[in-house]
């Protein structure tokens, strides 16, 4: 009689699914426990966070070697160098990322005269990002060394050479130890607020402006690359002023060929004072002529023109 292999194919199906469930079970309780330790961890921190501080906190983290610094990426940076902006930070290579003060060393960074603002955060586990905006030159001090300025007045270095013959020139304004005096400030505002009313009259071109002085309280004297002539733009309305001259220079440059200066200090008016003789024809524009106002402050006597230029063009007399 031949005997025949029987397999029950239902008991071993049953044994499969009873040891996967078991295997399964096994996994779970793992990761159960797991799970329960990391929120007792997290539990335990916590309840160190609010009791004991950040500081501890990060100073047990950085005990045993957790979260150590290994990259400074800086950004934004154009004058200074990231080794330089890093330098300001304290941070050292291998220290805690989380162990150091972060708005303290951001401080230190904004501190440095090129930076306008500066920003830090951690991006765990072991780098630290830097953003700033550095502060643009705008034009150069001349005081006992030359000083960068920005638009908002504050010196961001010393000029190079190059740096100096591209930026305008200030002078006449008072600088104490490489900080501007309370007297300085105000000089500076307004010797900038000039730059940005020539910047936006187009006229004189700033190219062809040697420096601008404002040793005098009342006054801020544009001082042109060929000398003359020195425009005296005081410290109102610089922008409309020049406009006005703008418009009536033509007629002027036809009538006398050089001039001494120009005075835009009294609203409305162009006031020149001619440093060649005046043509014979049309008396009325001579100076010292009858009719003929003198000029702002006393002094000279100046030729002055009127705020519309068509009268300007075609008479040059008074407004």
């Amino acid at each position: 009689m031949r005997n025949y292999y029987r397999h029950d194919y239902g008991a071993t199906q049953t044994a499969y699914r009873r040891d996967r469930r078991r295997r399964l079970l096994a996994v779970l309780a793992r990761r159960g426990a797991v799970a329960l330790a990391l929120a007792g961890l997290v539990a335990v921190g916590a309840a160190a966070w609010s009791s004991l501080g950040p500081s501890w906190f990060a100073a047990r983290v950085a005990a045993v070697g957790l979260f150590r610094l290994e990259e400074v990426r800086v950004s934004g940076n154009v004058a200074l160098t990231a080794a330089e902006v890093q330098g300001a930070t304290g941070l050292r290579r291998g220290e805690s990322v989380l162990g150091f003060d972060l708005e303290a060393a951001r401080v230190r960074v904004a501190g440095l005269p090129r930076v306008r603002t500066a920003s830090l955060r951690r991006r765990l586990p072991g780098t630290v990002v830097i953003e700033i905006v550095e502060r643009v030159p705008c034009a150069v001090v001349r005081a006992e060394r030359p000083y960068l300025v920005d638009a908002e007045g504050a010196i961001v270095g010393t000029a190079g050479t190059g740096e100096e013959a591209k930026l305008p020139a200030l002078t006449g304004i008072e600088v104490q130890a490489g900080a501007l005096t309370s007297r300085g400030r105000d000089d500076l505002a307004a010797g900038l607020a000039l730059i940005a009313a020539l910047r936006q009259a187009g006229f004189p071109a700033l190219s062809a402006v040697d420096h601008i002085d404002l040793a005098d309280p009342d006054d801020a004297v544009i001082v042109p690359v060929a000398g003359r002539p020195l425009v005296h733009a005081g410290r109102g309305d610089a922008a409309a002023q020049l406009a006005r001259w703008r418009l009536v220079a033509p007629d002027m440059a036809r009538r006398w060929p050089e001039l001494e200066y120009v005075d835009l200090r009294v609203d409305g008016q162009v006031v020149a004072l001619p440093a060649a003789p005046l043509p014979e024809a049309g008396g009325a524009g001579k100076p010292g002529a009858a009719g003929q106002p003198q000029p702002p402050r006393g002094g000279t006597k100046g030729t002055k023109t009127g705020a519309g230029g068509a009268r300007a063009a075609a008479g040059g007399g008074n407004a």
